[in-house]
């Protein structure tokens, strides 16, 4: 396995010798129908950067959907044609449309091996996912995960109240939340650490 760094802000053009990534939390490409100005304007972005892998994640993904357009196969129409998604969640709408939700990585090379490794064990977790390029003779794995979040105002969304009023009411238990995450993170990251090193 090999680490790429990539820079925070890349241009458009890019040389062909060099593999880019773009990770990205899409947050269910906001949730909003193709037609919609925030989704066109994030597919926009992805084709302009043109990246040779794409990983993303709080990612969802509707196929047959009645009112939406699978982003899968937009993304297929941009070159991804091979994609590995981890399927956390998996259910199925009152339309009969599969909604899959979870990591996924898209990509203009085939994969040799694809996978997914457990970092967190709710019904709400994102799995690590990995998946394996040939790049110039090299083999490169892959990986993108989601961390647990904060949801430190989940309970707040239909409240009138500003949020540094709630963050003052209630500044012990986020304090709690904030240390009872990072630990979490920790062990995450602890399950991440030791996948990449058995690669």
């Amino acid at each position: 396995a090999i680490a790429v760094n990539i820079p925070h802000k890349i241009g458009d053009k890019k040389d062909t010798a060099t593999l880019r990534i773009m990770t990205w939390n899409v947050q269910d490409f906001v949730n909003l129908p193709e037609k919609s100005e925030v989704r066109y304007k994030m597919l926009h972005i992805i084709s302009q950067k043109n990246p040779d892998i794409l990983c993303v994640q709080e990612f969802t993904n509707v196929e047959g959907g009645r009112w939406r357009v699978s982003v899968r196969k937009e993304l297929d129409s941009m070159g991804y044609k091979y994609y590995f998604a981890a399927n956390d969640l998996v259910s199925t709408n009152r339309f009969d449309a599969v909604v899959t939700r979870g990591s996924a990585i898209f990509s203009k090379t085939h994969f040799t091996d694809s996978g997914r490794i457990n970092i967190r064990h709710d019904a709400m977790n994102e799995n690590l996912i990995y998946a394996n390029i040939k790049f110039n003779n090299r083999l490169l794995r892959i990986y993108t995960a989601h961390l647990a979040s904060y949801e430190l105002y989940r309970d707040t969304v239909n409240t009138e109240k500003d949020v540094y009023a709630i963050t003052y009411d209630r500044k012990r238990a986020i304090q709690y939340k904030l240390r009872e995450v990072a630990q979490l993170h920790q062990d995450e990251a602890k399950i991440i650490h030791n996948a990449m090193s058995k690669a």
